[in-house]
């Protein structure tokens, strides 16, 4: 399911920043943006929707 691969992928993600490790944090948050990705199309969400809600955020 990739929601707990997700999951798993964050926690690695924050372990890495928690241990300074720069180049594990570019390699955890590699995997976390491609399954997020992933999830993204299983829903029909496509990049310029996120772009848009970011795009909100930043006012």
């Amino acid at each position: 399911m990739i929601q707990k691969i997700i999951g798993e992928e964050a926690t690695e993600t924050v372990i890495a920043a928690k241990n300074n490790k720069k180049k594990r944090i570019i390699e955890e948050t590699a995997d976390l943006f491609f399954h997020l990705l992933v999830l993204l199309s299983q829903f029909d969400i496509k990049p310029d929707e996120m772009e848009m809600e970011l795009q909100k955020r930043k006012k």
